[in-house]
């Protein structure tokens, strides 16, 4: 079974990077957060001082399971370059496909088609070199 996680920016711009953990939903408030990673090493059990990040909707992006050649945990907007015998390097950008349930890669440069996730961890020939909030 694969691990659920999450990250985003955080709304404050207190830095620029990625906040990991859990995602809650305010739904009185309308706001959205990251219970960051430390609070279950931190306590045995729940506690009411752990730290909820507000983060920007727009940047919530959750972890697909995979990791690339070095790995580089992979999240839905991750920008990714396959590696191919000849040399040449192509970009996709990770990306949800609801309709069949599953994480793809879709090709930067329109000429190309969109790739399965799942092979690519088969070839092992790709790795992260960005993100699309970044």
């Amino acid at each position: 079974m694969r691990e659920i996680k999450f990250r985003g920016k955080r709304e404050d711009n207190k830095d620029n990077n990625f906040v990991k953990g859990d995602y809650l939903y305010d739904n009185v408030t309308g706001k959205h957060f990251i219970i960051v990673d430390f609070c279950e090493t931190i306590y045995e059990e729940a506690h009411d001082s752990c730290m909820a990040i507000e983060i920007k909707e727009k940047t919530l992006e959750q972890y697909t399971g995979l990791k690339d050649k070095n790995g580089v945990e992979i999240y839905d907007g991750d920008i990714f370059i396959t590696h191919f015998a000849n040399g040449q390097g192509l970009k996709y950008v990770v990306e949800y496909d609801l309709e069949n349930g599953r994480y793809i890669g879709k090709s930067i440069n329109p000429k190309f088609a969109i790739l399965y996730m799942r092979k690519l961890i088969v070839e092992n020939n790709f790795e992260v070199i960005g993100n699309i909030h970044e």
